[in-house]
């Protein structure tokens, strides 16, 4: 099936990045976003204006390409699901999304498989967040399970003090939390990984990620880290890409500890800030 129309969940600086890109290769494109202003609007072929969670604009959009993607997970799985069940082509797939969506199930996913990952537990209760003191000592990090995203949605406790206001600032028990172990880590890196419908894949070089309150502020390719590191750091994207049966773009978060060990951050199976260096510096 020769794919000319594609059709983007979100309309954000990530959607209009791809556009800009695929008008290069005289693509149409669609996007799906609630604001009539978002970046990319100015320069697509068609916007339908709804919210990620509006099924009916979901087929609305599919019904006008070939293929769907999205520039960010927090969309309805529910509507992406109903979409496939339909017959319409999904990229990632929502079998990929609802895995990763929830960071917990993503944490789960990846720790079954054996994928190093920090410790981590679920968390009900402000006792729960005690609980995981004891276990990991101060600092801990408390994330929201969804929803996050640039250090929203996560709170660093460094002390007895910051239990309640942790707890009260991530939803008070309104939304699902998990508690994780922090990593005293040298570095984080990513990896861009791209595959196609028939499993052929390109893995991108390896990025260094320098952060500034918890939002990325430089990226630097290639990484400094030893070949031995990137070498080990591709194998262990490629395995979490077949892990979760992800096609499309998937960026794999990792941390470098001072051993040179790796352990997976978080993952994003979408266009990620840290893969913008792509556009201009590979062919």
């Amino acid at each position: 099936m020769c794919i000319s129309r594609i059709g983007i969940i979100g309309g954000g600086q990530l959607g209009k990045m791809m556009i800009q890109e695929a008008k290069k290769l005289g693509l149409y494109v669609a996007i799906l976003d609630p604001d009539k202003k978002c970046p990319a609007h100015s320069i697509v072929d068609k916007h339908i204006i709804s919210e990620f969670d509006n099924s009916d604009a979901f087929e609305e959009l599919a019904k006008s390409v070939d293929v769907i993607t999205y520039e960010f997970e927090h969309i309805s799985v529910d509507g992406l699901r109903k979409l496939e069940n339909n017959s319409f082509k999904v990229i990632p797939s929502s079998k990929t999304l609802e895995k990763i969506q929830n960071k917990y199930i993503q944490k789960e996913c990846l720790q079954k498989a054996n994928i190093p990952v920090p410790s981590f537990l679920k968390v009900n209760s402000i006792d729960d967040i005690k609980k995981a003191v004891q276990k990991y000592n101060f600092p801990i990090i408390l994330k929201t399970c969804t929803g996050g995203y640039d250090g929203k949605g996560n709170y660093v406790i460094r002390n007895k003090e910051d239990i309640n206001k942790a707890y009260k600032e991530l939803g008070n028990g309104q939304v699902t939390l998990m508690v994780e172990e922090f990593i005293k880590f040298e570095k984080e890196i990513s990896i861009l990984v791209c595959i196609n419908e028939n499993g052929d894949n390109s893995v991108f070089p390896v990025a260094e990620n320098i952060h500034i309150d918890n939002i990325l502020d430089e990226t630097i390719v290639p990484a400094n880290i030893t070949d031995e590191v990137a070498t080990k750091a591709k194998e262990i994207a490629l395995k979490v890409a077949e892990i979760f049966g992800s096609k499309g773009m998937l960026c794999i978060e990792m941390f470098v500890t001072a051993d040179n060990q790796i352990m997976i951050n978080e993952l994003a199976p979408r266009p990620h800030n840290s893969g913008h260096y792509t556009i201009e510096g590979c062919y």
